[in-house]
């Protein structure tokens, strides 16, 4: 998917974007009580990246877990950081946040971060060199041993059971889609919009881009979450 279809679907989907996966909310849930985990030694000054941080719900969980960590955001999408800073200035943590209206290429602070999370944002890109590209972007901007916590759609295409695990991964999303119509443009995204890989080969591509060998942590339905030190 192209970064500006890319762009203008978030844009659109902005205001009600939070509502609209609220039933879904109980697989980020999850998601955040492994990442505190993770994250939860960082230091006290610690500074963390969050990559296509949408409304930024993954902040307000990390804001909480450590009251004096500082925050990165890049998001390209103007109605996303909208509703992000909305959402961070009513749980009053704005001032700890900065943001970078764009994409992570055109990003060229010299800041290092401790930690960079990256949340359904890498199989949008399906050509694999700008994947590359991107995951070397994150790793080139981390602090030594500095910690990538990632989650993308993943799976095995060409397995005899991928058919049953798109209808029931569909099964799920409907609950939160509008109409037959809107699922049905998710359908075929899948199958045209996303690079979808296994999730082995997904480890094996964020390792090839500065990272130790990543550890599989997390899995609900097709989202399957890695986290991996940068390497020495």
């Amino acid at each position: 998917m192209d970064q500006k279809t890319l762009t203008n679907m978030f844009d659109q989907q902005a205001q009600h974007y939070d509502q609209q996966w609220q039933k879904m909310r109980p697989i980020n849930d999850t998601l955040y009580l492994f990442l505190n985990q993770i994250l939860n030694e960082l230091p006290d000054d610690a500074h963390i990246l969050c990559v296509g941080a949408g409304t930024g719900n993954e902040i307000i969980n990390l804001a909480a877990l450590n009251d004096s960590w500082r925050f990165t955001i890049v998001e390209p999408s103007a109605g996303m950081n909208q509703v992000c800073q909305a959402n961070l200035q009513m749980q009053g943590i704005l001032e700890r946040c900065r943001f970078h209206q764009d994409y992570l290429n055109s990003f060229d602070d010299t800041a290092q971060f401790n930690a960079a999370t990256s949340f359904l944002v890498s199989h949008f890109m399906t050509d694999t060199t700008i994947r590359r590209e991107y995951f070397s972007n994150i790793a080139m901007r981390l602090l030594p041993k500095g910690i990538l916590v990632s989650t993308d759609l993943s799976a095995d295409t060409q397995a005899e059971n991928y058919p049953q695990l798109l209808r029931f991964w569909f099964a799920v999303m409907s609950g939160s889609l509008s109409s037959e119509q809107e699922l049905e443009k998710f359908k075929q995204a899948y199958r045209q919009g996303l690079a979808i890989i296994p999730p082995v080969k997904l480890a094996e591509l964020i390792e090839t881009c500065g990272f130790e060998s990543p550890l599989h942590f997390y899995q609900a339905g097709m989202i399957n979450g890695f986290y991996a030190c940068k390497a020495a």
